[in-house]
């Protein structure tokens, strides 16, 4: 057994910028199966660590507008609010604007938010203070900034006291930062500054009185401990519908389901490309075949001799197989580890967390084992069934 592997790896040798190419050709695809599921993953990760950000395990409620020109206001806030399960009710208000600073103009996301709005939006406190009741009941100026706009945009981590002017209904209104946050949306933002917008926190009650609007974009509702979403989510529309009197007329959705979805469908996604990557595989499997016949029809004579010697059609056989497994492996092999050094080198360079499926690993190198077994077995069939008289005929 020990004989004829060393014999296969003598003959791997033997041509070896041939065997090169064609371990070059599977170590390349099995490179980019490995780099795509690991950009698949980061990413899927780095949207998750966002999405949790949001409103963990709780609901959000909206008006439909293609159903009526409902809105959410105070009123429906009141009901809610007096919903058994309901542990908090927080309505939110969101606009899409620009932020002016001595560094120039940015896209930005305001939340406007109320004096507690953990349920709907984490922020972790890094500098500052966080917006309280009195900001609120005086619709104060006052703002929370995340960290990656302190850092990119403004030039220094810490800018408490000072202040950048916000775009409200085509004016722009001057804020005093009071608090640097760590929230949803930092990562993100970031790692892609000119495409991803920065995230503002006001006072809610400053954002209805510069937008003079009187509703609210959502309403997040936290639920009391061990209260079934599904049906809480459900109860809440019906009870909304009917104090409206339109059918329809306002849907809850399940924060952490939203959350699922958009990771199925990643996981979906980075699942394609995985596949797409491996078709080249199939042609660095077509190359081993190629590869083999070539070196079978090479070694006519010498198969012959060996055959004339003693060696049994099974010797043979395993000779030539063997050596198109360890082709296949050793691409496999070399294309894993490449792939896995040039992932940890991409997250270090982007300073994210690098995330290696060890599992898929392990597939791709049995995998790129089958190929080297399915390419390689009509090649070493066709080497053990040459006749011995025929072969040494052979020139």
């Amino acid at each position: 057994m020990l004989d004829l592997i060393r014999c296969a790896v003598k003959n791997i040798f033997r041509r070896r910028s041939r065997a090169m190419i064609t371990v070059l050709g599977i170590a390349i695809g099995m490179c980019s199966v490995v780099l795509v599921s690991a950009v698949g993953d980061v990413g899927k990760n780095m949207i998750e660590l966002e999405l949790n950000g949001l409103g963990a395990g709780s609901l959000t409620v909206s008006a439909d507008k293609a159903v009526s020109n409902a809105t959410i206001g105070e009123e429906e806030v009141q009901v809610l609010s007096q919903i058994d399960g309901v542990a908090e009710v927080s309505p939110m208000a969101v606009e899409y604007t620009y932020v002016s600073s001595n560094q120039g103009n940015t896209n930005a996301v305001v939340w406007g938010v109320g004096a507690q709005n953990e349920s709907a939006v984490k922020t972790e406190l890094i500098y500052g203070r966080q917006l309280d009741s009195a900001d609120q009941s005086s619709a104060s100026r006052v703002c929370l900034v995340d960290e990656s706009y302190a850092k990119e945009v403004l030039g220094h981590e810490n800018p408490v006291g000072d202040t950048v002017k916000i775009k409200f209904s085509g004016l722009y209104e001057t804020f005093e930062i009071v608090g640097v946050v760590r929230s949803g949306g930092n990562m993100m933002q970031g790692l892609m500054t000119q495409y991803v917008p920065s995230f503002f926190y006001i006072p809610e009650s400053a954002m209805r009185e510069l937008t003079g609007k009187t509703d609210y974009s959502q309403v997040w509702v936290k639920l009391e401990d061990g209260i079934d979403r599904q049906k809480a989510g459900g109860k809440i529309q019906r009870i909304l519908n009917a104090h409206s009197d339109i059918p329809g007329e306002y849907y809850v959705q399940d924060v952490d389901e939203q959350k699922q979805g958009v990771s199925n469908v990643l996981s979906i996604v980075t699942t394609v490309l995985s596949c797409v990557a491996g078709i080249s595989l199939v042609v660095a499997g077509l190359s081993i075949m190629t590869v083999m016949l070539v070196s079978v029809s090479e070694r006519v004579r010498e198969i012959g001799i060996k055959k004339s010697i003693g060696a049994s059609r099974s010797t043979i056989l395993f000779e030539f197989f063997t050596e198109a497994l360890l082709l296949s492996l050793i691409g496999g092999v070399s294309g894993c580890f490449a792939g896995v050094v040039l992932s940890a080198a991409g997250c270090a360079l982007v300073g994210v967390s690098v995330i290696i499926n060890w599992k898929l690993i392990v597939f791709c190198i049995l995998f790129s084992l089958g190929l080297g077994a399915l390419f390689g077995l009509y090649p070493a069939i066709k080497a053990s069934g040459l006749h011995p008289v025929d072969a040494l005929r052979k020139e």
